[in-house]
């Protein structure tokens, strides 16, 4: 007989442009997985938003190969379609719900950034999204843990929410900083994962 398999119960969801996808996403993740015991994190590259200018069909390919490349050495993570194979506007609130459907009796962990945190009243349905997941949040290059503390109280309190503070170093990379770089001949190494790197210069992304 086949032994019963552990059933994975606690999810992280980390989305994002990934244009492209860099070190600070993965170690965002790995931290998540590491402080809460996450058995896994859905990356899932975002499609058409309202907020962002939407790349096309094939920056969407490009992002997803580079995020697959990024975290295939990890078994905890794992690429998520559910945002680039839907046409209409993703909002988050929807795309939790849609995971839910997807791995019902599982309790959701909602990765995001402070600068995100910090706008989450601006978002779609901000209730909806704490009712959803538990909501993970790092602090982003400006922001001290007493601004982060005093964030997550606040949002907690008007939203009834399940907030909790990722203890993470903050990593100076963003993608814009890196299109930049490969658009003027600077190196990114230590940026990106060397797969991402090789498939940014194969590809001739960003020039």
């Amino acid at each position: 007989m086949r032994p019963l398999r552990k059933p994975v119960n606690q999810i992280g969801i980390l989305g994002g442009t990934f244009n492209p996808i860099h070190n600070g996403h993965l170690a965002l993740a790995r931290c998540a997985c590491e402080q809460y015991g996450l058995q896994r994190i859905f990356f899932i590259p975002t499609g058409h938003t309202a907020y962002k200018e939407y790349s096309g069909e094939e920056m969407a390919r490009h992002r997803s190969r580079m995020v697959t490349l990024a975290i295939e050495s990890d078994s905890r993570f794992q690429i998520s379609f559910v945002e680039l194979e839907n046409n209409t506007v993703n909002y988050t609130y929807l795309t939790l719900k849609k995971v839910e459907r997807q791995l019902p009796g599982a309790t959701l962990y909602f990765i995001m950034g402070g600068d995100s945190l910090r706008d989450l009243n601006t978002w779609r349905e901000p209730q909806k999204i704490c009712e959803l997941a538990v909501i993970l949040a790092a602090p982003r290059e400006d922001m001290n843990c007493m601004e982060l503390d005093r964030q997550i109280k606040e949002l907690s309190d008007r939203y009834h929410a399940d907030i909790r503070p990722l203890d993470l170093p903050v990593m100076d990379i963003s993608s814009q900083d890196i299109r930049k770089k490969v658009q003027i001949g600077e190196p990114i190494d230590g940026m990106v994962p060397p797969a991402v790197e090789t498939y940014i210069r194969e590809h001739k992304l960003y020039l």
